[in-house]
This record gives C-alpha cells, sequence and structure tokens, in this order.
C-alpha cells in the first residue's frame, strides 16, 4: 500500500500550524469576550470537539428529563 503524503512532503507537514482568520463582527465583539472567559473555565488540553460533546450532552439530559417528567407536554416538571 502506498503512503498517502510522499516522503519528502513530511518535513513540511510538521512545520504547518493552523491560524483561522475571522473577521466578523459579532465574533469580535460580542462572542470574544464569552470565549475568553470559556478558555478560562476548561483546560487548555482539552480538545475543542469535547466542549461542544459536553454541551451536547448538557442539552439531550435535559430533553430526557423533560421526556421523563412531563411526556406530553402538559404536566409540569418539577422544580429543582
Amino acid at each position: 500500500m502506498a503512503p498517502y503524503i510522499p516522503q519528502n512532503y513530511l518535513p513540511n507537514l510538521k512545520k504547518y500550524k493552523y491560524q483561522a482568520i475571522d473577521k466578523s463582527l459579532i465574533s469580535k465583539y460580542v462572542l470574544a469576550s464569552y470565549w475568553n472567559h470559556l478558555v478560562e473555565i476548561f483546560p487548555l488540553w482539552m480538545a475543542a470537539n469535547m466542549v461542544t460533546l459536553l454541551g451536547s450532552l448538557h442539552i439531550l439530559v435535559a430533553m430526557v428529563l423533560n421526556q421523563v417528567y412531563a411526556p406530553n407536554l402538559q404536566d409540569e416538571c418539577p422544580r429543582w
């Protein structure tokens, strides 16, 4: 099986650094403070996908609890 990346390209691959450019006004003035606050909460070694997964799990748990306590969405849920 042939390698996907030829050997002569591997040194350049090790030098590659991802640099995102976001010129959105909402990102600059609204979301930047939010993101900076999240960086202080979560450890730097945690991947961004893991943060997204944790947020999705919170939503999933809320949906399951809502389905358990108010399956027809007419009942009142407990106020913990």
